[in-house]
């Protein structure tokens, strides 16, 4: 059992993103249907954060989501103060706006904390997930995940198979991790 307390800005992350997934389960049989029709109907799941009326998590139709929607949806912000806004966003990011000088709009898009993106069911990468990051995969030890952070400072996990090369590790626990971890490779 995991006895450490998730930061406010993670824990109301976690919860965002449980209360979207729940607001979104009706939609997945459709999602499903669709998807046998050819049709993909799969919204993508982002958080806003900065200077924006309505800062929170939001879903955005995809895949054609852009830092311009996800910013209008937050704060109605014109495309046109936006230099990134063309930039495709993807479930599992936020957005950070900020105001520059000249009026305008800077982003910086970065990952979720990692809670938030295993809640939505994204796999977090072995190359550059923190050891605290690591200890949120369910029967993860910490002897496990610092021999992880450790060994990849040498060379970079080419896979997710590979974890069996540490002591105590075996192919049924990688199986366990197979939904969690990944190596590299998109989720």
């Amino acid at each position: 059992m995991l006895n450490r307390r998730l930061p406010g800005t993670q824990w109301a992350a976690v919860v965002a993103v449980a209360a979207a997934i729940l607001l979104l389960s009706p939609l997945w049989g459709r999602r499903e249907e669709a998807g046998r029709k050819g049709n993909t109907l799969r919204p993508e799941i982002v958080e806003v954060r900065g200077e924006v009326r309505n800062p929170g998590a939001y879903l955005l139709e995809g895949p054609s989501a852009t830092v311009a929607a996800a910013l209008a949806a937050a704060g109605d912000i014109p495309a046109e103060q936006i230099r990134e806004a063309s930039l495709p966003v993807r479930t599992g990011q936020v957005i950070h706006a900020a105001r520059n000088a000249s009026g305008g709009f800077e982003v910086r898009l970065e990952p979720m904390p990692a809670a938030a993106r295993l809640a939505l069911g994204l796999k977090l990468d072995l190359n550059d997930a923190s050891e605290e990051d690591l200890l949120l995969v369910p029967g993860m030890k910490s002897e496990f995940a610092g021999e992880i952070v450790r060994r990849r400072r040498q060379a970079a996990w080419a896979r997710v198979e590979d974890l069996t090369v540490l002591s105590g590790v075996g192919p049924a626990g990688v199986k366990r991790w197979r939904d969690y971890l990944r190596a590299g490779e998109a989720d």
